[in-house]
């Protein structure tokens, strides 16, 4: 069965260095923007930005952990309809909680930060909730938790990124406290492939 693959959290990844590249430039005499701090941000001392000032890294993890935190229920949702599999539903379940909580957290500080309110899935994660929704059993299922594995293996590196270059400690921190759920999501949906497949797929 062909892997059902979202690709813009992929997408945004592969604009992190060079989003925080093209902002790290000073933007003053004698003042740093560090990792990407817009002109014109309040700073609590020169060169030293006030709280609740993210810079791109923080702008972009927020619009990803938002896009995929709302993929990850719409697709659990999905799988609680419409999976027959214990196992299955279990992990759906687990996901719908885990994510509706972690959402909440990630879209407070995304209105912190000025960014807009996602309208639903994003195009990409759309299409593949329209692919996922026109199968069934066991078909389904595997296409499912394989959705789930790249998604989280996807948000683990985001999260990581954003604990070595985001700027705003909130951001930071709730990156730091959500990485050990994810990677257990991770491991968590690996299991359930072994138990569809009798395979499972390799860690990052």
């Amino acid at each position: 069965m062909r892997l059902l693959i979202p690709m813009s959290l992929a997408a945004f990844l592969a604009t992190l260095c060079m989003g925080a590249a093209q902002t790290a430039l000073p933007h003053g005499p004698g003042q740093s923007n560090p990792a990407g701090t817009p002109g014109g941000t309040r700073e609590a001392a020169p060169g030293v930005p006030a709280p609740r000032q993210p810079n791109q890294a923080d702008r972009t993890f927020l619009r990803a952990a938002t896009m995929a935190g709302t993929a990850e229920v719409e697709f659990s949702q999905l799988a609680g309809r419409m999976s027959k599999n214990q196992g299955v539903k279990e992990f759906a379940q687990r996901m719908v909680r885990d994510h509706q909580d972690a959402n909440k957290r990630v879209g407070v500080l995304a209105k912190n930060a000025g960014l807009p309110p996602l309208q639903g899935l994003d195009p990409d994660h759309k299409a593949v909730h329209d692919r996922l929704s026109k199968l069934q059993g066991i078909a389904f299922d595997r296409g499912y938790i394989e959705s789930q594995i790249v998604d989280h293996q996807t948000m683990a590196q985001l999260l990581e990124y954003e604990i070595g270059s985001g700027q705003d400690k909130e951001s930071k921190d709730l990156a730091a406290e959500l990485l050990p759920s994810i990677l257990d999501h991770l491991q968590a949906a690996d299991v359930v492939l072994a138990s569809l497949t009798g395979s499972t797929t390799k860690q990052p």
